[in-house]
């Protein structure tokens, strides 16, 4: 009869075991971080829109779930940072690649968000990027003569294009100065081989020569640029690149990825250090 009693006595807990993909495991910890990306978001890109997109990318990309957490939490601080959206056209790309057996996650700047980033300083009056072909007029010359130093005429031709030659940027500031950089295809080239993950099927190299070609000389213009807040930032996220130790996104730290089951009861228990997910580790390494 006591044994009854206290069965009786004693509610039943009801524990739930929820089998989550890796897609699903990833879009909420993206949500989870929310915070942290508000925290240095810019006026072009609220956390709320950039958690939205990051999200639909995922979906897009399920290869992203395959990847260190941290290397795409990574990435996504890096699009708060600069106001970019986690997009290939005009944002950044988020390429997933392996790397010493490896699933790791590389933001790759595209080159017109590299432009829309200089453009915000308030110092570029004008700023073009293009592929020089075989066929097209061309002329460029550093003319001390010439208040402006840098001379660049291009005119595609209307016909057949022939074979691409080189890329170059030019950017003209408000007080008249111009600064141009030009790159052959060799450069390119060479650049190219030197970036990490360029050979993964998801990498901007294979998707869009063209505009990573763009954003090589883009990436250089960039350099020669007033030293403003805006162009800083954006020199500094260039070189963390550029400069990250291969297969190992800064900062370098390793946490644990999230689990796959998801355990929910009620009431729900105070979670023991061993069992916090990815998202709890962020937070608490956060406020230490």
């Amino acid at each position: 009869m006591k044994a009854n009693a206290t069965a009786e006595a004693t509610p039943e807990l009801t524990t739930a075991i929820v089998k989550k993909s890796p897609v699903q495991v990833l879009a909420f910890t993206i949500a989870q971080k929310q915070s942290s990306f508000a925290s240095i978001q810019t006026r072009y890109l609220p956390a709320e829109r950039l958690v939205k997109l990051a999200q639909v990318m995922v979906a897009k990309t399920p290869k992203l779930a395959e990847c260190s957490t941290l290397s795409v939490i990574d990435s996504l601080m890096t699009c708060a940072r600069l106001g970019l959206e986690p997009s290939e056209p005009g944002g950044v790309w988020l390429v997933p690649y392996k790397v010493s057996g490896r699933m790791i996650c590389q933001s790759i700047i595209d080159y017109r968000g590299l432009l829309d980033v200089a453009r915000r300083s308030g110092e570029i009056a004008a700023v073009h990027a293009d592929l020089r072909y075989a066929a097209d007029a061309w002329e460029f010359a550093i003319d001390t003569a010439s208040p402006v130093l840098v001379k660049l005429r291009h005119v595609p031709s209307e016909g057949e294009r022939g074979n691409v030659l080189g890329a170059y940027a030019i950017a003209k500031l408000k007080n008249g100065e111009c600064h141009a950089i030009y790159l052959t295809k060799e450069q390119i080239e060479g650049f190219r081989k030197r970036s990490r993950g360029a050979d993964s099927e998801y990498s901007p190299w294979v998707k869009d020569w063209d505009a990573m070609a763009k954003k090589t000389a883009c990436r250089r213009l960039v350099n020669l640029l007033p030293r403003t807040p805006e162009v800083q930032v954006l020199r500094e996220v260039l070189a963390r690149e550029d400069a990250a130790p291969e297969g190992s996104p800064q900062p370098l730290v390793v946490l644990p990825e999230p689990s796959q089951e998801v355990v929910a009861s009620e009431p729900e228990p105070p979670k023991p250090a061993d069992e916090l997910s990815a998202a709890d580790i962020f937070d608490q390494s956060e406020k230490g």
